[in-house]
């Protein structure tokens, strides 16, 4: 089966199938909601090309009720749906307020610092949903090493347009959406990827779907592709990814909107012991290549590319440049707005802002000292009350239950709030929460 095949859950809806496990008993699906899950086959129903839903006008009675509890059955498992996360921030005004700042900015590129459970997800879904708002197309990818890792270019840029979203028209747009927008517009990119499209879709629209897919790096029939320049699943192919990006970023602005702003999720995982030293090596390119097409670095348009240690690479930066596609610079050279926000554990965050990282042999990152540091600071007594005040509020709603006292939940994990990160803090709540409702003649308080 296709790494790529599209699926649909009955709570989650349409998807895409990135990785699998257990000799395919279980895959990893990405949801057209940004959303990731590790689901068993027989949950999922497979189809070849997404079929295009059906609008119905929702009954009334118990629409509300459905929104509780798809929410609750997210947060079951420590995570805020995606549409729900400004309506369930707490306690982190100050680092929302510079996040805020951050995308007003010059600054092009941030690293979010947290422990491990302490929200960081939830707050690049936050910055997501903002941005949005204020007029920047978003990607979320998580840096999966297994589906969308940094020394394969092309699978990060596959994961970020899957994952595309813009506000066009007042509706929340995707990707394919908005390449059916570009065409109806007379625009020229300089990009061949994306002038091959843009030109067969003003020549064939009905095209839009497989052309698309395409463009993402989906896998397509083969005599689709005529006379299109190629794929490359290489690490090498870094200038082709990188200049798709910018490209992307150049025509947001062409269509007033402020640019693309990428965010990357478990940023953790661009280092560890899982991956090998060439890995390594190759990931670091990605990465310092794409943090110089964010600050527009003037060598990426100019810099002579020649062979060298076993490649082709651009003389200033060492980066790697496509043997099949060399004439490909890392960025347009138009007027485009790129923004790159990492979400790391302490640790990494640290590596990678002191400069141990990023060697580059022999070239190190000269855009590092620039970079936005927002860390994310434990959360206080009160805004764990609020949360479990805020959670005890959604489970009532589902379930019809009044009897638990919220400041008696808060109290029986308060002894445990220094050990507890708050994903699992909003878990234990829900514990407690199911525990009196299944023992209707014992108290909270009888819970070990």
């Amino acid at each position: 089966m296709s790494s790529l095949t599209k699926v649909k859950h009955s709570k989650w809806g349409f998807g895409i199938v990135k990785a699998s496990r257990l000799s395919g008993y279980e895959l990893l699906v990405q949801f057209e909601n940004g959303l990731e899950f590790w689901l068993k086959r027989n949950e999922l129903e497979f189809f070849e090309r997404t079929p295009k839903k059906v609008s119905e006008k929702p009954k009334e009675e118990g629409v509300l009720l459905q929104v509780e509890r798809r929410v609750l059955e997210a947060l079951r498992i420590g995570i805020v749906p995606v549409d729900y996360v400004q309506n369930f921030t707490l306690g982190r005004e100050k680092e929302l307020s510079a996040l805020r700042e951050w995308l007003d900015s010059e600054q092009n590129v941030v690293f979010i610092e947290g422990e491990y459970g302490s929200g960081k997800t939830h707050t690049c879904h936050y910055l997501e949903q903002i941005a949005l708002l204020n007029d920047f197309g978003v990607c979320f990818v998580t840096l999966d090493p297994n589906v969308s890792p940094l020394y394969s270019p092309k699978k990060v840029f596959t994961s970020c347009m899957l994952s595309f979203k813009v506000i066009l028209g007042k509706e929340l747009r995707s990707f394919r959406d908005f390449l059916d927008f570009l065409s109806r517009k007379e625009i020229v990119t300089g990009n061949p990827y994306f002038d091959f499209v843009l030109n067969r879709l003003k020549n064939d629209p009905d095209s839009l779907e497989y052309t698309a897919d395409w463009l993402i790096g989906l896998d397509v029939d083969p005599s689709f592709l005529g006379e299109a320049p190629r794929h490359y699943d290489y690490s090498t192919a870094a200038n082709i990814y990188c200049n798709l990006f910018s490209t992307v970023a150049y025509t947001l602005k062409s269509l007033k909107k402020k640019g693309l702003l990428i965010i990357f999720d478990e940023a953790e995982n661009v280092r560890g012991g899982f991956l090998s030293s060439s890995q390594q090596g190759k990931s670091d390119n990605f990465l310092n290549g794409l943090i110089r097409v964010a600050e527009k670095d003037g060598e990426l348009l100019t810099e002579r590319v020649r062979y060298e240690d076993g490649c082709y690479r651009g003389v200033k930066t060492h980066l790697p440049y496509s043997a099949r596609e060399r004439e490909i610079r890392y960025r347009c050279s138009d007027s485009y707005h790129l923004k790159l926000a990492f979400a790391f554990t302490p640790s990494i965050g640290d590596y990678y802002l002191k400069g141990r990282s990023l060697p580059l042999s022999p070239l190190c990152n000269p855009y590092l000292g620039r970079v936005r540091h927002i860390k994310l600071n434990p959360l206080e007594r009160e805004n764990f009350k609020a949360i479990a005040q805020r959670v005890l509020s959604i489970y009532e709603k589902v379930y019809g239950t009044e009897q638990t006292d919220g400041n008696e939940v808060f109290e029986k994990l308060e002894g445990k709030l220094i050990s507890l990160n708050t994903r699992m803090f909003i878990k234990g709540v829900i514990e407690i929460l199911d525990y009196a409702r299944l023992n209707p003649n014992k108290g909270v308080s009888e819970l070990d």
